[in-house]
Protein backbone atom coordinates (compact mmCIF):
# COMPACT_ATOMS: atom_id res chain seq x y z
CA UNK A 1 0.00 0.00 0.00
CA UNK A 2 2.81 2.30 0.28
CA UNK A 3 4.00 4.38 -3.19
CA UNK A 4 6.63 6.68 -3.95
CA UNK A 5 5.70 8.91 -6.69
CA UNK A 6 8.46 8.95 -9.43
CA UNK A 7 8.63 11.30 -12.77
CA UNK A 8 8.96 10.46 -16.10
CA UNK A 9 10.99 12.85 -17.77
CA UNK A 10 10.09 15.13 -21.04
CA UNK A 11 12.19 14.81 -23.84
CA UNK A 12 11.88 18.09 -24.21
CA UNK A 13 14.20 18.58 -21.17
CA UNK A 14 16.98 17.34 -22.79
CA UNK A 15 18.23 15.21 -19.88
CA UNK A 16 20.36 11.79 -20.21
CA UNK A 17 17.92 9.84 -18.31
CA UNK A 18 13.74 8.90 -18.69
CA UNK A 19 13.03 8.60 -15.47
CA UNK A 20 13.58 9.79 -11.36
CA UNK A 21 13.00 8.52 -8.12
CA UNK A 22 12.53 11.68 -7.03
CA UNK A 23 9.16 14.51 -7.80
CA UNK A 24 8.79 17.73 -7.15
CA UNK A 25 6.84 18.63 -3.52
CA UNK A 26 4.51 21.18 -5.65
CA UNK A 27 2.48 17.37 -6.13
CA UNK A 28 1.38 16.82 -2.44
CA UNK A 29 -1.53 19.44 -2.16
CA UNK A 30 -2.34 18.76 -5.86
CA UNK A 31 -2.62 15.38 -5.33
CA UNK A 32 -4.26 15.67 -2.09
CA UNK A 33 -6.83 18.39 -3.33
CA UNK A 34 -7.42 16.15 -6.38
CA UNK A 35 -7.17 12.60 -6.08
CA UNK A 36 -9.77 11.46 -3.06
CA UNK A 37 -8.67 7.74 -3.08
CA UNK A 38 -5.54 8.21 -1.65
CA UNK A 39 -5.57 7.56 2.29
CA UNK A 40 -1.91 9.94 2.92
CA UNK A 41 0.38 12.12 0.98
CA UNK A 42 3.89 12.69 2.95
CA UNK A 43 6.83 14.44 1.63
CA UNK A 44 10.63 13.67 3.01
CA UNK A 45 13.33 16.20 1.78
CA UNK A 46 16.70 15.77 3.50
CA UNK A 47 19.58 17.60 3.68
CA UNK A 48 22.42 18.94 6.00
CA UNK A 49 22.25 21.66 8.11
CA UNK A 50 24.12 23.09 10.84
CA UNK A 51 22.91 22.77 14.63
CA UNK A 52 23.40 24.46 17.93
CA UNK A 53 23.22 22.50 21.39
CA UNK A 54 24.49 24.46 23.52
CA UNK A 55 27.64 25.71 22.88
CA UNK A 56 28.06 22.85 20.56
CA UNK A 57 27.90 23.66 16.86
CA UNK A 58 27.57 20.53 14.13
CA UNK A 59 26.30 19.34 10.44
CA UNK A 60 23.53 17.35 10.64
CA UNK A 61 21.57 15.26 7.95
CA UNK A 62 17.91 16.77 8.99
CA UNK A 63 14.67 15.02 7.22
CA UNK A 64 12.04 17.54 6.74
CA UNK A 65 8.54 15.78 6.79
CA UNK A 66 5.11 16.36 6.63
CA UNK A 67 3.16 14.89 9.88
CA UNK A 68 1.78 12.45 7.57
CA UNK A 69 5.03 10.90 6.99
CA UNK A 70 4.73 9.17 10.62
CA UNK A 71 1.12 8.11 9.79
CA UNK A 72 2.39 6.09 6.53
CA UNK A 73 5.38 4.91 8.41
CA UNK A 74 5.77 2.19 11.42
CA UNK A 75 8.65 3.71 13.47
CA UNK A 76 9.35 2.18 16.97
CA UNK A 77 9.07 4.93 19.13
CA UNK A 78 11.79 4.73 22.51
CA UNK A 79 9.80 8.13 23.76
CA UNK A 80 6.97 10.45 22.47
CA UNK A 81 5.08 9.28 19.92
CA UNK A 82 3.83 9.42 16.15
CA UNK A 83 1.06 12.11 17.56
CA UNK A 84 3.72 14.53 18.79
CA UNK A 85 5.19 14.94 15.54
CA UNK A 86 1.58 16.90 15.00
CA UNK A 87 3.47 19.98 16.00
CA UNK A 88 5.15 21.82 13.86
CA UNK A 89 7.83 22.60 16.09
CA UNK A 90 8.80 19.46 17.05
CA UNK A 91 11.32 16.83 16.33
CA UNK A 92 12.47 13.53 16.49
CA UNK A 93 15.47 11.91 16.40
CA UNK A 94 16.96 8.14 16.63
CA UNK A 95 18.62 6.76 19.46
CA UNK A 96 22.09 6.58 18.07
CA UNK A 97 21.64 10.65 16.98
CA UNK A 98 20.47 11.56 20.78
CA UNK A 99 23.49 9.42 22.45
CA UNK A 100 25.90 11.35 19.81
CA UNK A 101 24.81 14.63 20.61
CA UNK A 102 23.56 14.32 24.14
CA UNK A 103 25.02 11.44 25.71
CA UNK A 104 21.55 9.66 26.63
CA UNK A 105 18.04 9.33 24.73
CA UNK A 106 16.42 11.02 27.47
CA UNK A 107 16.24 14.32 25.55
CA UNK A 108 12.41 15.00 25.40
CA UNK A 109 11.82 18.68 25.65
CA UNK A 110 15.27 19.55 25.31
CA UNK A 111 16.13 22.25 22.10
CA UNK A 112 18.25 22.40 19.43
CA UNK A 113 18.58 25.86 17.11
CA UNK A 114 19.06 25.22 13.12
CA UNK A 115 20.97 27.41 11.25
CA UNK A 116 20.79 30.17 13.58
CA UNK A 117 16.99 30.74 12.80
CA UNK A 118 14.80 28.41 14.61
CA UNK A 119 14.63 26.62 17.41
CA UNK A 120 12.98 23.20 17.41
CA UNK A 121 12.11 20.85 20.77
CA UNK A 122 12.65 17.18 20.91
CA UNK A 123 9.46 15.24 20.93
CA UNK A 124 10.09 11.67 19.69
CA UNK A 125 12.98 9.52 19.90
CA UNK A 126 12.70 6.47 17.50
CA UNK A 127 14.96 3.12 17.37
CA UNK A 128 17.57 3.47 15.18
CA UNK A 129 16.00 1.81 11.14
CA UNK A 130 17.77 -1.41 10.14
CA UNK A 131 20.26 -0.85 7.52
CA UNK A 132 18.04 -2.20 4.76
CA UNK A 133 15.59 0.60 5.19
CA UNK A 134 15.02 3.96 3.44
CA UNK A 135 15.46 5.78 6.65
CA UNK A 136 18.93 4.12 7.21
CA UNK A 137 20.66 7.64 7.02
CA UNK A 138 17.71 9.59 8.53
CA UNK A 139 19.18 10.74 12.19
CA UNK A 140 16.87 14.02 12.88
CA UNK A 141 13.49 14.87 11.48
CA UNK A 142 11.65 17.88 11.53
CA UNK A 143 8.54 19.26 10.46
CA UNK A 144 7.67 20.21 6.70
CA UNK A 145 6.94 23.86 7.83
CA UNK A 146 10.47 24.10 9.25
CA UNK A 147 12.08 23.92 6.07
CA UNK A 148 9.39 26.79 4.89
CA UNK A 149 10.69 28.82 8.10
CA UNK A 150 13.91 28.52 6.79
CA UNK A 151 13.37 30.42 3.61
CA UNK A 152 14.33 26.85 1.94
CA UNK A 153 11.03 26.37 0.27
CA UNK A 154 7.24 27.88 0.24
CA UNK A 155 4.22 26.63 1.88
CA UNK A 156 2.62 24.63 -0.80
CA UNK A 157 6.59 23.30 -2.42
CA UNK A 158 8.19 23.72 -5.39
CA UNK A 159 8.53 22.88 -8.59
CA UNK A 160 12.37 21.73 -9.01
CA UNK A 161 13.14 18.47 -7.22
CA UNK A 162 16.26 17.27 -6.09
CA UNK A 163 17.41 13.92 -6.29
CA UNK A 164 17.00 13.55 -2.14
CA UNK A 165 13.28 14.70 -1.98
CA UNK A 166 10.83 11.70 -2.15
CA UNK A 167 6.34 11.83 -2.30
CA UNK A 168 5.48 8.65 -0.66
CA UNK A 169 1.37 7.31 -0.90
CA UNK A 170 -0.93 5.46 1.09
CA UNK A 171 -3.44 3.49 -1.14
CA UNK A 172 -6.65 2.05 0.08
CA UNK A 173 -5.77 -2.39 0.57
CA UNK A 174 -8.23 -2.63 -2.82
CA UNK A 175 -5.67 -0.46 -5.25
CA UNK A 176 -2.39 -1.93 -6.38
CA UNK A 177 0.38 -0.92 -8.64
CA UNK A 178 -0.97 -3.25 -11.13
CA UNK A 179 -4.75 -1.83 -11.03
CA UNK A 180 -5.14 0.15 -14.24
CA UNK A 181 -6.35 3.33 -12.09
CA UNK A 182 -2.84 3.46 -10.51
CA UNK A 183 -0.72 2.86 -13.90
CA UNK A 184 -3.01 4.70 -16.17
CA UNK A 185 -5.84 6.27 -15.19
CA UNK A 186 -4.76 9.01 -12.74
CA UNK A 187 -1.06 8.62 -13.53
CA UNK A 188 -0.42 8.49 -17.33
CA UNK A 189 -2.45 11.24 -18.62
CA UNK A 190 -3.24 12.99 -15.36
CA UNK A 191 -4.80 16.15 -14.49
CA UNK A 192 -1.89 17.60 -12.48
CA UNK A 193 0.59 16.45 -15.67
CA UNK A 194 -1.18 19.00 -17.82
CA UNK A 195 -3.04 21.99 -15.83
CA UNK A 196 -0.73 23.60 -13.54
CA UNK A 197 1.81 25.67 -14.40
CA UNK A 198 3.32 23.88 -17.29
CA UNK A 199 4.45 20.94 -14.99
CA UNK A 200 4.69 18.60 -18.93
CA UNK A 201 7.53 20.39 -19.66
CA UNK A 202 8.95 21.38 -16.63
CA UNK A 203 8.56 18.37 -14.66
CA UNK A 204 7.83 15.91 -16.39
CA UNK A 205 4.62 13.55 -15.68
CA UNK A 206 4.81 11.98 -12.26
CA UNK A 207 4.00 8.05 -11.77
CA UNK A 208 3.14 5.39 -8.60
CA UNK A 209 6.80 3.26 -8.18
CA UNK A 210 6.11 0.59 -5.60
CA UNK A 211 7.50 0.82 -2.26
CA UNK A 212 6.02 -2.71 -1.26
CA UNK A 213 10.08 -2.93 0.61
CA UNK A 214 10.47 0.61 2.06
CA UNK A 215 8.43 -0.34 5.24
CA UNK A 216 11.29 -0.18 7.82
CA UNK A 217 11.99 -3.64 8.94
CA UNK A 218 11.82 -4.98 5.22
CA UNK A 219 14.75 -6.33 2.98
CA UNK A 220 15.55 -3.07 -0.18
CA UNK A 221 17.53 -5.30 -2.02
CA UNK A 222 15.22 -6.43 -4.52
CA UNK A 223 14.19 -2.83 -5.41
CA UNK A 224 17.45 -1.31 -7.88
CA UNK A 225 18.82 2.09 -6.39
CA UNK A 226 16.91 2.54 -3.16
CA UNK A 227 20.11 1.28 -1.59
CA UNK A 228 22.19 3.20 -3.40
CA UNK A 229 23.31 6.24 -1.26
CA UNK A 230 25.38 7.83 -3.50
CA UNK A 231 22.46 11.03 -4.18
CA UNK A 232 21.47 11.16 -0.40
CA UNK A 233 23.00 13.55 2.19
CA UNK A 234 25.46 11.42 4.72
Amino acid sequence: RIFSISTVVGPEMELPLNNAHTTASIYRPLMDAEITEIEATARNIPGNFFVRIGENINEERIDFADPTLFEIFDFDYLLGDKDAMQDPTALAITESAANRLFGTIDVLDRTIEIENLIDRKISAVIRDVPQNSYFRNSQIFASFSSLVALGEIQPEGRWQASGNEKTFVLLPPHLSINNQYCREQKYGNCKLCTDHKGARSNTGFPFMSRLSNCVNWTDLSDHPGWLDSSNEPD
